[in-house]
């Protein structure tokens, strides 16, 4: 489940395992000294076949990277005739690597691992692929509904069940027909041969055509399923023509589709700025005698320019109740996940966790609107301390090993011992 943050780490998992529904294991209270024990299943003659269930919950993805490269995780095995399990991990950690420390490597997971159940990652890749860097297995399920327009989110949904005889095993994929079909597309208008020199009416004819073409091959895919509208997402790479209104053309598609407001989106090829240059003939002595290094590349990131017009320390010390490494974090969801909620959900979150913040201090403190900008702009640079703090260890946690302690590393590694995460 997705970092469980309520009161004493409460979630919605949490009420639904109370209430039996589902079981509820993973769940991790310490998250800088990770110990997972397993659920440890029998079953056939002589129990020939032993499953080893390994769980690990949501832990916020920098955290864990942390934990990881500290050998601060560590998954317990059976005390008796431990290679005579099969052991499977169920994680639910980002797969895909979005910044330098915001996912989990194959590599930091354990080799005695036969099959991983990745989950987290909405794309559905339910077919078992051999690792790259370990001997297990590798599945994706991925998410069951279309939660946002995104490509990953097109793909077929599926469920599986797992067979498993001593150390074999087999997926079945089932796919899941009671799923409102996705649809998307990509065009660029200008390598369309019938819309040179087009109008914008005959622009707006060929969309409506390519849309009523999508909702076709959509009735196709649900053929037998429960009828409902599809969900259509037509990417138009405009460059040379003009945009129409989304809204407007949506209405056409009013009772078609789930999404009319939402089926277009438009963008251009970036074009890269062109110099006006002057070549001239170049003697071979000037080849080694002059400078001919080209220019440095703009290595601009997003979290600079907010750092720089947003940050503490502009003037007038930048956001008021906002910080600048939450607003990367959900900038990032927004760009690269797609999900259009997430600077408005951001946003709302740290307003209500002020407010509840403020109620909490003393009255007297609060009754003037002085008194609770400095109260705010303290808990501001106490938050911005502490990420500096996490940040400057996590910077850290590639200590430089002597030779005598490779020595020591590879003499522990002779002893036969499980090897600690």
């Amino acid at each position: 489940h997705d970092d469980p943050a309520g009161d004493g780490g409460l979630a919605a998992l949490d009420i639904l395992s109370v209430a039996n529904f589902v079981n509820y294991f993973g769940k991790q209270d310490n998250i800088d000294d990770v110990e997972v024990s397993p659920i440890l299943i029998e079953k056939g003659p002589n129990s020939e076949t032993k499953v080893a269930i390994y769980g690990l919950g949501n832990i916020r993805d920098e955290r864990l990277y942390r934990t990881f490269q500290d050998k601060k995780v560590r998954l317990l095995r059976p005390s008796e005739n431990k290679e005579s399990w099969f052991s499977i991990l169920v994680l639910h950690q980002n797969r895909i690597a979005h910044s330098q420390k915001n996912y989990i490597h194959e590599q930091s997971l354990d080799n005695f691992l036969d099959f991983v159940i990745w989950g987290h990652e909405h794309e559905c890749l339910i077919t078992p692929s051999a690792s790259a860097v370990g001997e297990f297995h590798i599945t994706q399920p991925g998410s069951s509904v279309a939660t946002s327009l995104s490509a990953g989110e097109s793909k077929k949904k599926h469920i599986g069940v797992l067979e498993i005889l001593r150390d074999q095993f087999r997926l079945k994929p089932i796919p899941l027909t009671t799923v409102r079909p996705f649809v998307m597309r990509e065009i660029v208008l200008s390598e369309e041969t019938e819309l040179e020199g087009a109008e914008m009416s005959q622009v707006m004819e060929f969309l409506e055509k390519t849309v009523h073409s999508m909702i076709k091959e959509a009735s196709e895919e649900r053929a037998g399923g429960h009828p409902m509208h599809p969900l259509i997402r037509l990417k138009v790479d405009y460059t040379g023509f003009s945009t129409v209104n989304p809204h407007r053309f949506g209405a056409r598609f009013v009772g078609k589709v789930a999404n009319p407001t939402e089926i277009l989106l438009f963008h251009r090829k970036k074009v890269a700025g062109t110099k006006t240059t002057v070549r001239k003939a170049v003697d071979v002595e000037d080849l080694t005698t002059g400078d001919y290094r080209p220019e440095p590349l703009d290595n601009t990131r997003i979290e600079d320019l907010i750092e720089q017009y947003l940050g503490s320390s502009i003037e007038g010390g930048g956001l008021g109740i906002l910080l600048e490494h939450e607003l990367n974090l959900a900038l990032h969801t927004f760009v690269e996940k797609d999900e259009g909620k997430a600077i408005q959900e951001f946003v709302d979150k740290t307003l209500i966790a002020t407010q509840k913040f403020l109620k909490r201090e003393d009255p007297e403190k609060t009754i003037s609107i002085e008194g609770i900008e400095e109260l705010i702009q303290q808990k501001m640079e106490k938050d911005r301390e502490k990420i500096l703090r996490e940040k400057a260890e996590e910077d850290n946690i590639f200590p430089v090993k002597t030779s005598n302690e490779e020595e020591r590393g590879e003499e522990d590694g002779e002893n036969g011992e499980d090897r600690v995460l």
